[in-house]
């Protein structure tokens, strides 16, 4: 698993540089909010396209190969971003490149955790590699702000590609997990969501979908209007408090590891549920309190990631693991797509202003709670 943190690690570093800043980055550059909820669909979109393709080619080069096949696609989106405002042809490369990248990295990513990790020590392993990515990343977002704000972009894409490129070494001297051959075509997608096992599961994964829509598409433009645009003052909140939350995960994943994970997660999910309400309330009316919740919740998000994922694949197994991770990705990226487009018509009859964005973060107060709905060994 060490090369597997590494790896992680230097690619999380790279995403964290540039990949927190795209929404507001679009949004700065005069791409309306209903645009950018469009980048939203289009990635996940790809990603459940792909995704049957993505098992095709794990089954033909194998895990650690196809892991390697996916930095060439998010260079192809780094570069995208260079030339976003001069054709919107750059725009729709932006969206299928990443949602590509997405497919070919996460499943094979999540592939190798599930094949290398072992049930018994899975949380505590998951809970230091999440320490590590949090702890590596946390200089990231205020490099990448100050280079936005002071530099330019062209510098900060050639230092992210550099560091891509070298993130793939570990991986490159590390040996391949073999695995039997999976078949699996897009009409088996009606299947996974026909099938009524797992139903508490799927209510978790499309809480899952709301929230990634709303903490890396829409959260980070209120915040970014709420520092008066600043992509350096924006890098440098996050740094600080990623700074935190590392310091927080070491004391905190003692405890978490003694405990029931389902216990953990009942209360993180609660606590997040009112992160996102005082997020809202303070954003409203401006608060310097914005910053200890914020603080607050990136912990609670992380402790819940951390307990939810492990639990996620303790479920599974060498037989099932594929299926598990395709019954995710249909309910909470087709979740994010749905809500994306009911965002769409809404703002489509109102006015898209900061206030009624802002609002949109209650609804986070409801799909927080539904994290908790994954039940402990309910074998996929």
């Amino acid at each position: 698993m060490t090369k597997l943190y590494f790896f992680r690690a230097l690619v999380a570093f790279v995403t964290s540089l540039v990949g927190i800043f795209v929404p507001v980055y679009l949004y700065h550059n005069n791409f309306s909010i209903i645009l950018i909820l469009l980048y939203a669909i289009g990635i996940s979109s790809t990603y459940i396209i792909t995704a049957p393709l993505v098992i095709s080619i794990i089954n033909k080069i194998g895990l650690k190969y196809t892991l390697l096949l996916s930095t060439p696609f998010y260079i192809i989106y780094l570069i995208s971003l260079q030339y976003i405002t001069q054709n919107m042809l750059f725009f729709h490369i932006l969206w299928l490149s990443q949602g590509i990248y997405m497919s070919l990295f996460w499943i094979s990513f999540k592939a190798e955790v599930i094949m290398n990790s072992s049930r018994e020590n899975r949380t505590k392993q998951i809970g230091t590699l999440q320490t590590i990515v949090v702890l590596l990343t946390a200089v990231a977002p205020i490099i990448g702000g100050v280079f936005l704000e002071y530099v330019s972009y062209w510098n900060l894409l050639i230092i992210g590609t550099f560091l891509l490129i070298l993130s793939n070494v570990p991986l490159m001297i590390s040996e391949d997990i073999k695995l039997l051959k999976i078949k699996f075509k897009h009409s088996d997608y009606i299947d996974l969501i026909r099938k009524k096992t797992n139903k508490q599961s799927k209510i978790s994964h499309v809480a899952e979908g709301v929230e990634l829509l709303l903490s890396t598409f829409i959260w980070p433009i209120i915040i970014f209007v709420f520092v008066k645009e600043n992509f350096a003052v924006l890098g440098l909140l996050y740094t600080i408090i990623s700074l935190i939350t590392v310091v927080a995960l070491f004391k905190v994943k003692k405890y978490i590891d003694k405990i029931s994970k389902k216990k953990v997660l009942e209360k993180a999910s609660k606590m997040l549920s009112i992160s996102w309400y005082l997020r809202a309330i303070l954003t409203i009316f401006g608060s310097v309190f914005l910053f200890l919740i914020e603080t607050f919740a990136n912990l609670i998000t992380n402790i819940v990631t951390i307990t939810l994922t492990s639990i996620f694949y303790n479920n599974t197994n060498s037989q099932n693991f594929m299926r598990a991770l395709l019954t995710r990705t249909i309910y909470m990226h087709g979740t994010k797509i749905i809500l994306s487009i009911i965002l769409i018509i809404i703002l489509l009859m109102i006015e898209e202003n900061f206030s009624n964005l802002t609002i949109i973060l209650f609804i986070g107060m409801v799909s927080s709670i539904g994290l908790n709905s994954i039940v402990e060994n309910e074998i996929y």
